[in-house]
């Protein structure tokens, strides 16, 4: 079928006939055994063309498009697997793809060095001082009365198709950065005021291709750094989040606003930031 180059073969140059998914290890290991597992038909035949537009990353086997889709098809039929442990090898495993187990040298596309030339001017950090603490007053109690515990819900916001993973409250406390995830697994950052009347959205950020792992603030609010498991941390200067622009909102367009440099790449999942 490659020879005679078939329609029918999708951009891997795979015919896709079925596929099925198997979780490997349960909570009672009673996944390490002879398993049935169902067998479902593939809706998606993709060409060279939707290869380079699928909704993440393009190291993600085209199959989590199948795993995502709500709908799926069965066969009337299934497939028996026996699924057993096997020993670890002594030598390193020599990988030129996205490496994903800890013994598998990190081997990516990018180095992990930065362009340097490519990123913004320097921009001067704000000094922190007393000045800025004033306006957290009312959030301060007398010594002498008791600490009690929340107990009643004052905002509830919406997310994304698959939640939040990961959220962060600025280091005055005043905005919130909640990282939602989207059906395709893309996800965003929203910024949220929680000072204001309906804690309003100040900023959405176009993210991430994958889960963001972790989010931390810089010591003025300012800077936001985000880790993902696309391979990547971002830094995002949020130095004008309170100024009006018709953009703050509309995350496929603002990067040229808040993207700070390219995107700090590493050849593995990035949990830290």
């Amino acid at each position: 079928m490659i020879i005679e180059n078939d329609k029918r073969l999708n951009a891997d140059l795979m015919y896709p006939v079925a596929w099925a998914y198997l979780r490997p290890l349960g909570k009672a290991d009673i996944h390490l055994s002879r398993n049935r597992l169902q067998l479902y038909k593939y809706r998606f035949n993709y060409d060279q063309s939707g290869k380079k537009n699928r909704p993440f990353d393009h190291r993600t086997p085209s199959i989590y498009m199948e795993f995502n889709w709500p709908r799926r098809e069965k066969y009337p039929c299934y497939l028996a697997v026996d699924l057993q442990f096997v020993g670890r090898r002594d030598a390193d495993i020599e990988r030129k793809h996205f490496s994903r187990a800890p013994w598998e040298k990190e081997v990516g596309r990018y180095s992990h060095e930065i362009d340097y030339e490519s990123t913004v001017a320097d921009v001067p950090i704000k000094t922190h001082t007393l000045k800025d603490d004033k306006r957290l007053k009312r959030w301060e109690k007398f010594l002498d009365l008791e600490s009690l515990l929340p107990n009643q819900r004052v905002f509830k916001k919406e997310t994304a198709k698959q939640g939040a993973l990961k959220i962060e409250f600025s280091n005055m406390g005043r905005y919130l950065a909640v990282a939602c995830t989207m059906q395709s697994s893309w996800t965003i950052v929203k910024i949220f005021d929680v000072e204001s009347e309906n804690c309003n959205e100040v900023v959405v950020l176009s993210g991430h291709n994958a889960l963001i792992h972790d989010m931390h603030w810089g010591s003025n609010d300012d800077y936001l750094v985000t880790a993902s498991g696309d391979g990547s941390a971002k830094v995002w200067n949020l130095a004008a989040k309170d100024k009006e622009m018709s953009d703050k909102l509309n995350y496929t367009e603002n990067d040229h606003i808040w993207l700070m440099c390219k995107p700090l790449m590493h050849p593995s999942y990035v949990y830290s930031a």
